[in-house]
């Protein structure tokens, strides 16, 4: 299944921590220093606390304003794979659903793999099947899509949805 970079050659995209995430890693940095180079204080430790938190919040919240500027379609699966991956350093294994789908965006049509790597990554080889042959028996794949970069792509909702036949 061929499968290109979103937005096409030179699209950047970052994923994950957004702005009030990185304020919260400033927040945790500046508080390990403090505390590695000050006598303690009941103040550095809630700085760390503060830190994770909005960095965790802020991971979130990016998530959600991402998909607020994305674009509601329909999808129609012309091809579908499940492999399994190998664990990195940075990332887990698991079972990935790698689906090639077709949709019309202000009356043009795209090509795309939906998912942050052009895959979705299931804990599963069963959940994982499961939603291929899901992603085979629909004729409406709901989708979130970027305008601005329209063969970006994600999937509305990842597994079976309950009530659909298997």
């Amino acid at each position: 299944m061929p499968h290109g970079a979103f937005g096409g050659p030179g699209y950047v995209r970052p994923y994950g921590w957004g702005w009030l995430g990185l304020v919260g890693v400033v927040m945790v940095i500046a508080g390990v220093i403090v505390l590695a180079d000050s006598e303690r204080s009941p103040f550095w430790p809630w700085l760390i606390y503060g830190g994770l938190l909005t960095a965790f919040s802020g991971s979130l919240l990016n998530g959600l304003s991402e998909r607020r500027r994305m674009r509601k379609v329909h999808a129609r699966c012309r091809d579908v794979e499940v492999r399994h991956l190998g664990g990195t350093t940075s990332r887990s294994g698991g079972w990935a659903v790698r689906a090639l789908v077709s949709y019309k965006l202000d009356g043009q049509p795209y090509d795309s793999t939906p998912g942050q790597f052009g895959y979705v990554l299931l804990a599963s080889e069963q959940s994982a099947e499961a939603f291929a042959g899901h992603l085979r028996q629909s004729d409406a794949i709901p989708l979130h899509v970027d305008p601005g970069h329209p063969t970006r792509s994600l999937f509305q909702s990842i597994g079976v949805p309950k009530g659909a036949v298997r």
